[in-house]
């Protein structure tokens, strides 16, 4: 029960006690100063030798204007300015790791409208840890989807179809050349993408155990007293 309200809004996965060991890399346990010159020498890397999940996400964000970010808003930083880890009432524990480049937008304590709106909804609720599990994505990184198994941007043909729920030779073509077996599938593994800048800082940190696990992440806000 904590009298101070933080919120924090990320892509995060919600564990039980017995995943959380098997999913989460020990070395996440407390909190760690990091390098942000390491980081950046780390998506220097990554950008000579680019996968399908490599990059930034906004137009115009290069290694140069993280560069400047990086040696004027972020010379200091913690593993926990990326990743906020809170236990839940219901025993399970909420991860979620917030875009490098909103971070400062997405995180904040203290705020007024926060406890008015905490105390109007519940006021049971108040003091007690919670999260929740958005719809979609939020500015800048809404409007772009992917597929939950394996993490590909879903394409603006396949989009279209699911957008506007077609059932047509089309839709099914589109489908198949997607490498759905039916439109349903489709449907059923569509989730809010998950941005690159939040898959770098998993591998960066090595949050996961599996590296893969980055899949799992979907848009949330937690509400963690103190």
């Amino acid at each position: 029960m904590g009298i101070r309200i933080h919120k924090v809004m990320g892509y995060g996965v919600v564990l039980t006690e017995e995943d959380y060991d098997s999913v989460i890399n020990t070395k996440h346990k407390g909190n760690k100063h990091l390098s942000m010159s390491e980081y950046l020498e780390f998506l220097k890397r990554k950008e000579a030798n680019p996968t399908e999940k490599d990059g930034l996400d906004l137009p115009g964000s290069d290694i140069s204007w993280l560069q400047n970010d990086i040696n004027g808003n972020f010379s200091k930083v913690t593993s926990r300015d990326f990743v906020t880890i809170v236990d839940m009432p219901n025993g399970k524990t909420a991860v979620v790791v917030t875009p490098f480049l909103v971070v400062n937008e997405w995180k904040h304590s203290d705020d007024a409208i926060d406890y008015a709106e905490a105390e109007d909804v519940d006021d049971d609720l108040m003091g007690e840890n919670s999260y929740r599990v958005l719809k979609y994505g939020q500015f800048p990184y809404s409007g772009s989807y992917m597929d939950s198994e394996t993490g590909q941007v879903l394409s603006k043909e396949i989009m279209n179809v699911l957008r506007f729920n077609l059932d047509n030779d089309y839709s099914r073509k589109a489908a198949a050349e997607s490498g759905y077996e039916s439109i349903e599938q489709a449907i059923t593994r569509k989730v809010p993408n998950v941005p690159t800048d939040v898959v770098n800082i998993c591998e960066w940190l090595e949050l996961f155990v599996d590296v893969d696990s980055w899949k799992r992440l979907r848009p949330m806000i937690i509400t963690d007293w103190s």
